[in-house]
């Protein structure tokens, strides 16, 4: 397991006091937690946002690569936070609002694509086994 500070400068859409997270990984696991640290009881689950949507494309601006702190050859990572919705079941990934994330710079910002035609709730697994059917006997 591998822990990586990451300062969202502008801290998240609406929560722009959370600034100060954690990135938290198990290699080889496709879901990593991303912890805030200045809200110790918030934390995220997040995925690569091409693991849920093959072709997930971003366009930054200027703004956006001087938050960063990136080049043209600066390698992003683009992440999707993730939400169980219990009615209906399911699972659904936050295209319109990803989260870049610069490593290296241990800096990152999320992104508000308006007229993208990403959703807000995209599928990833739109019906959860029943419980009573998680095991086999």
């Amino acid at each position: 397991m591998s822990e990586t500070p990451i300062t969202f400068p502008h801290g998240l859409v609406g929560c722009e006091t959370w600034k100060h997270f954690v990135l938290v990984e198990t290699p080889g696991e496709p879901i990593q937690q991303l912890l805030c640290l200045d809200a110790p009881h918030i934390g995220f689950l997040i995925t690569e946002a091409a693991a849920v949507c093959p072709g997930y494309r971003v366009e930054l601006t200027e703004a956006d690569e001087q938050t960063l702190a990136c080049g043209d050859d600066t390698p992003l990572e683009v992440y999707c936070t993730l939400t169980l919705h219990r009615e209906p079941p399911m699972l659904t990934a936050n295209l319109l609002g990803p989260l870049v994330i610069n490593r290296a710079a241990g800096v990152g910002k999320q992104l508000v694509l308006v007229n993208s035609g990403y959703p807000l709730k995209h599928p990833v697994v739109d019906r959860l086994p029943e419980r009573a059917h998680a095991h086999s006997y």
